[in-house]
């Protein structure tokens, strides 16, 4: 029994007993300060009898008289040998006390002490905490054992553990705060590496991987943070696989010194289940290698591919030859990861220069192998100017071609290389003294009619391949490659196509000088020949497209032998040698892609050689000369006639023969007498309104006729019918008359005054609907008067762009005879076409004009027949016969 106010367990002092309070109540302190109450029923000091305290850690005060029970160690043991299944109800009692004291005794989340916890945020910690699981664990129990599997995390809140491996104690002492098992939670690893033994008393609280994994989701900072951690654990726990990397395709071919000093660059990463290890879209230039784990490659949300244990993936964007990738890879178990970063395998080929080539080598088997379902040979015979070669010569090549992987910005072909490029993935740019000037895609090839021998380049020219996408797979065929198949030996096809396509003498020193544009500038024949050589020579083959639509507007062209066509199949220009035709307009960029109009292709009709001179190479070559005769040059381009600079695109010629002018004289003379009608321009377009209307009452429409070679022609429907239902009128109306004379005749007065107003009932009838026809026939007239009247109009549109060819070739008609003569190109093609147009717009007018005046004819008759038929409305009222006929006129 305790009296009020006395000491049941003062703090500090040694115990072994347990206090079972009976009645009475008690308060516990600590430093001075009542942190709880006890009363009927309630026990204290159990940690004490447990043996788990040996000493008090509060003291308890009597509030009144106590009546308690006192309970040593020695009989509490006993009775737990007797009654084994109360010893966890105890423990679990332990465990909660000992939480209870500790939650007091700190006012801090218990992770926060912990150093894997250190850099993480509170709100991440708080939601962990309340998952913690509480332990209690007596001398020489263990808290896990070496070898067994598990996944879980501990930390120590007091007491010391030891750490054994292979039976024998490692490290120190374990104390309070340490953190035991963060491999394990992290998912690095699901077997224990040690055993762990309780030394004395611990009290532990341990996480669970689940618990851990669901929460760091849910925080993305923390996940990267954790992955740092646990890649620098796996370098503590054990050494690095040194033979993942070299065992790889892209290293098999490498160095042994080179490959030992690339695995010294490695850096682990882990990564979590379901964590993405590459987006798919975005910017990755990695390549990783799988130590542990496995992951799905995916695309558009769907699994494609798997990637487990050994292998690797990036190895094109750790070479930079792509930089976004496709797929996405994401982890469906814990990845243990060795990555190599681009920038440090950069650097060490600085070191070993002879290592670079054959990664890109073997990079681009890899890239190869996508594209198997197009053989080499398939895409050799592809190349218009080898597609004349024997076949025999062709497969040579494809023995001796040779497949390069460049990337963006090196040089694919240099200005002293004669090789033959074939673009199969990526884009190359073509440089002329630095200045782009061609874009090639997949599919492109460039080179040819230099390594044919078929054109000689010039000593001063300057001609690059250089890679403008962010990598260029091709094929090279070059000098040497065809010296080893034997090519320069020569054959019949070859000297052949070199034979049609010889220049002139002194063509091609003259070519540019004569091109009005250029000629305009007033630059001397040493200015000319440096210019020449910012050209690109190129040969074509009969049919093949020289320049496309797009080319053509920002490219100079100048035939130096052979023949090239430009224009629809019906109005093609033939250009011969000499010819040129582009366009220098000094215009901005932005305002030409709106004025500037799009131009058809240039395709050659024998076999042809041309000169290629970009714009911006000429703007170039400008801007490099002097800055005295840069101000002159440019103040040309500034004055240049307006003629010239309004004709964006516009085709210049050498020569073009008089016949031309004539020809357009007599075409406008004979589209001026295709109206026999002699109707006015304002007419037309005063009833244009009128027009569209009976064009959508009477059914208006077009037959195609293409193919018989005449133009669209127009067939109204609704004038055949209009005659059709005029005719049948008439004799209607015929019919009428000739029985209402014969009926009154007949008969009485009586009667016939009933079938007067009969028939006049049907007369009044019949009036509107003659009016209707007669204007349906109105309309149909006049819409084939419009048609007759649009003919004339595109006729004398294309008559005038004729006239305009014409007045902007006349300033280079001095300069029509070059060396062998005049060149004119065909002329009867254009002459024929507009004289059957003009024959088939004179058929049409004298046929609406016959039909229009045997309409006007059965007016006349009917109105004749009407007028003297007695009782009718024409001839009964003067006033609305005259209505009526008003009527009709204006209809």
């Amino acid at each position: 029994i305790f009296f009020s106010e006395d000491l049941m367990i003062h703090n500090g002092a040694e115990g072994e007993t347990l206090i079972l309070i009976s009645t009475g109540q008690v308060v516990v302190e600590q430093d001075d300060r009542v942190i709880g109450a006890q009363g009927d029923g309630e026990v204290v000091g159990e940690l004490g009898a447990l043996g788990l305290q040996p000493k008090r850690g509060a003291t308890v005060r009597c509030k009144e008289i106590c009546d308690t029970f006192i309970l040593s160690r020695e009989v509490l043991f006993n009775a737990l040998e007797r009654y084994p299944d109360q010893q966890l109800r105890f423990r679990q009692l332990a465990t909660s006390r000992m939480q209870s004291d500790y939650s007091r005794n700190s006012d801090k989340n218990v992770l926060l002490n912990c150093p894997l916890f250190a850099m993480s945020s509170r709100k991440f910690l708080d939601r962990i905490v309340t998952h913690l699981e509480d332990q209690l664990y007596t001398p020489g129990e263990d808290l896990c054992v070496e070898g067994e599997r598990g996944d879980t995390m501990f930390i120590i809140m007091k007491g010391m553990v030891d750490v054994v491996v292979d039976g024998k104690k490692v490290g120190d002492t374990l104390e309070h705060g340490a953190v035991v098992g963060e491999i394990a939670v992290l998912g690095l690893t699901d077997v224990r590496t040690a055993t762990l033994t309780a030394k004395s008393v611990c009290f532990v609280q341990i996480l669970h991987r689940s618990i851990f994994m669901k929460y760091l989701t849910e925080f993305p900072r923390e996940m990267i943070h954790f992955q740092e951690v646990g890649a620098k654990r796996m370098e503590m726990t054990g050494p690095r696989n040194m033979t993942l990397f070299p065992s790889q395709n892209i290293f098999l071919n490498c160095a042994k010194e080179f490959m030992d000093k690339l695995c010294n660059l490695l850096h682990r990463k882990i990564f979590f289940p379901s964590q993405k290890i590459i987006n798919g879209g975005s910017e990755s230039l990695d390549m990783y290698a799988f130590t542990k784990g496995n992951a799905v490659v995916e695309k558009n949300g769907n699994v494609v591919g798997e990637m487990k244990e050994g292998s690797c993936f990036g190895e094109m964007a750790v070479l930079r030859v792509v930089t976004s990738q496709p797929l996405t890879l994401r982890a469906d178990t814990m990845c243990d990861l060795q990555a190599l970063s681009c920038w440090d395998l950069q650097e060490l080929m600085t070191h070993y220069p002879a290592e670079k080539p054959r990664l890109l080598q073997a990079v681009a088997k890899m890239m190869r192998e996508d594209l198997l379902e197009v053989s080499n040979l398939e895409v050799l015979s592809e190349v218009p100017l080898l597609s004349e070669l024997p076949q025999g010569y062709l497969e040579k090549f494809d023995e001796v071609v040779s497949l390069k992987l460049a990337r963006k910005d090196e040089l694919i072909l240099t200005k002293s290389d004669r090789s033959l490029i074939l673009i199969l993935l990526g884009k190359a740019s073509l440089e002329v003294k630095g200045i782009p000037v061609q874009q090639l895609a997949e599919g492109d090839s460039y080179g040819e009619t230099m390594a044919l021998g078929l054109a000689q380049a010039p000593p001063d020219a300057d001609v690059q391949l250089r890679v403008s996408d962010t990598s260029c797979l091709y094929l090279e065929l070059s000098e040497q490659d065809f010296r080893d198949a034997n090519f320069y030996k020569g054959f019949p096809a070859l000297d052949e196509l070199a034979g049609s396509v010889v220049e002139s003498v002194g063509l091609r020193d003259k070519v540019l000088q004569r091109n009005p544009q250029l000629a305009h500038l007033q630059m001397t024949e040493e200015q000319f020949a440096r210019l020449s050589s910012w050209c690109e020579e190129y040969v074509a083959l009969s049919g093949q497209t020289i320049l496309t639509s797009e080319r053509r507007a920002t490219n100079l062209l100048f035939v130096v032998a052979g023949k090239a066509r430009f224009g629809s199949s019906r109005q093609s220009i033939v250009l011969e040698p000499g010819y040129s035709l582009g366009d220098l307009s000094i215009e901005k960029e932005e305002k030409q892609e709106s004025t500037r109009p799009r131009f058809g292709p240039v395709s050659a009709v024998t076999n042809c050689k041309v000169l290629i001179l970009h714009r911006e190479a000429v703007f170039a070559f400008i801007r490099n000369e002097t800055p005295e005769e840069r101000e002159r040059l440019e103040g040309h381009l500034q004055t240049m006639p307006k003629e010239q600079q309004a004709q964006a695109g516009a085709e210049t010629f050498l020569s073009l023969r008089k016949w031309a002018e004539q020809m357009a004289e007599r075409c406008l003379q004979e589209a001026k007498t295709a109206l026999q009608m002699g109707i006015k321009p304002s007419v037309v377009r005063q009833q244009k309104g009128g027009f569209r209307r009976a064009k959508q009452r009477n059914a208006i429409v077009f037959e195609d006729t293409e193919d018989a070679g005449q133009p669209r022609r127009m067939v109204s429907k609704s004038l055949s019918g209009s005659f059709r239902f005029a005719a049948k009128r008439k004799m209607e109306t015929r019919k009428i008359a000739e029985e209402l004379k014969s009926k009154k005749e007949s008969t009485g007065s009586r009667e016939a005054a009933r079938r007067k107003r009969v028939l006049k009932t049907e007369m009044s009838s019949q009036e509107p609907l003659f009016c209707q026809d007669m204007q349906r026939l109105t309309a149909a007239a006049k819409a084939m008067k419009q048609d007759a009247y649009r003919e004339q109009a595109q006729l004398r549109q294309r008559t005038e762009k004729l006239r305009v060819e014409l007045r902007s070739v006349r300033a280079a008609e001095d300069n029509a005879r070059l060396g062998e003569g005049d060149f004119a190109p065909p002329a009867s093609e254009e002459e024929e076409v507009l004289r059957k147009a003009t024959d088939r717009t004179e058929r049409k007018v004298a046929k609406v004009a016959q039909q229009l005046e045997n309409a006007l004819k059965a007016r006349q008759e009917l109105l004749a027949e009407l007028r003297a038929t007695p009782g009718s409305p024409l001839s009964a009222r003067p006033a609305h016969r005259a209505a009526a006929e008003l009527a009709l006129d204006q209809g």
